[in-house]
C-alpha cells in the first residue's frame, strides 16, 4: 500500500500575524481563521526571517502582518511589503487590551493581542510618511536634541559660575542673557580655569553643531517643495521658521484629514 503525502497549501487563507518588535527578538503570534496557531520567538529578527518561516509553515497564504509603532521606525514595515507581507503599523493605544492583560504585561501577551485584534479587523494602520519625509524629520528632531544639549551646557556653566562664586560684572550680562560680550567675558575668566575652559569647549562644539545644522535646515526648506508651504505657514501669526518646518514635518500634507 503506497503512502499519500499531501503538501500543505493555504492559498486563499489569511494568516494573520502580531508582532512585539525588540531589538534581539521579535515575538510573534499567528492567527489562522478564528484559531491562534502559536508564538514563536524570532532571534535573531528580521523580515527575511519571518518570510521564509511563513511561506514554509504556510505556504501560498495570504499573509497580513501587524506591528506597534516604536523605536524601529517603519523600516521593518518597508521590508516585510517587500517579502510580499502585506504590514500595518499601529498606535500603541489603538490595539484593544484587557485589563488582565494590562496587569501582566509581556511580550507574549503583547504580540497575541496584535494578531487577535487584526484577525479581528481592529487595527488601523497610522500614516507612514515617504523614505524623504522621514529623513526631513530626523534632521528636524535632530535640531532639537542639539539644542537641548546646548541648553544643558549653558545650565553647567552658569552652575559652575554660581559654585565658585564668580559673577559677571555690571553691564556685562543682564539676566543670563548669552550675548557676545558675555561669552568674550567667559572666555577671558577661562585663561586660568581648566574646568570652565572645558565647559567653553563644550558650549562651542555644541553651538557650532546646532548651527550647521540650522543652515542645513534653511537650504532644505527653500526648495520647490517646502517654500510655498513655508510662505504660507510663516503668514500665520505667530508661526516662526523652527514652528512651521516640525508642522511639516511632524504632520505633513494637512490635506490627508478629512474635514
Amino acid at each position: 500500500m503506497k503512502s499519500e503525502f499531501r503538501q500543505l497549501d493555504f492559498s486563499d487563507q489569511a494568516i494573520y500575524v502580531g508582532i512585539d518588535v525588540h531589538r534581539k527578538s521579535w515575538r510573534t503570534t499567528i492567527h489562522l481563521g478564528e484559531f491562534q496557531q502559536k508564538t514563536i520567538n524570532l532571534s535573531p529578527p528580521s523580515p527575511e526571517s519571518l518570510s521564509d518561516y511563513l511561506r514554509r509553515h504556510y505556504p501560498n497564504g495570504k499573509y497580513l502582518c501587524a506591528y506597534e509603532a516604536g523605536y524601529c521606525g517603519f523600516w521593518v514595515q518597508e521590508q516585510l511589503i517587500e517579502q510580499g507581507i502585506e504590514t500595518i503599523v499601529v498606535h500603541p493605544a489603538d490595539v484593544p487590551t484587557t485589563d488582565h492583560e494590562r496587569q501582566h504585561k509581556d511580550d507574549v501577551r503583547d504580540s497575541r493581542k496584535i494578531a487577535r485584534a487584526l484577525r479581528n479587523g481592529e487595527l488601523k494602520g497610522i500614516f507612514i510618511p515617504t523614505k524623504q519625509q522621514q529623513q526631513d524629520r530626523a534632521l528636524v528632531r535632530r535640531r532639537y536634541a542639539v539644542a537641548g544639549d546646548r541648553r544643558r551646557a549653558m545650565t553647567r556653566i552658569k552652575m559652575y559660575l554660581h559654585f565658585i562664586g564668580l559673577y559677571p560684572p555690571q553691564g556685562v550680562m543682564a539676566d543670563w542673557t548669552w550675548t557676545k560680550t558675555f561669552i568674550q567675558w567667559l572666555q577671558r575668566q577661562a585663561q586660568n580655569d581648566q574646568v570652565l575652559n572645558s565647559l567653553l569647549d563644550e558650549y562651542a562644539a555644541v553651538r557650532q553643531r546646532e548651527q550647521a545644522i540650522v543652515k542645513q535646515l534653511h537650504q532644505l526648506f527653500a526648495n520647490d517643495y517646502y517654500g510655498p508651504q513655508m510662505k504660507l505657514l510663516r503668514s500665520v501669526p505667530g508661526v516662526g521658521f523652527f514652528t512651521a518646518i516640525q508642522l511639516l514635518t511632524e504632520i505633513g500634507d494637512m490635506r490627508r484629514f478629512k474635514p
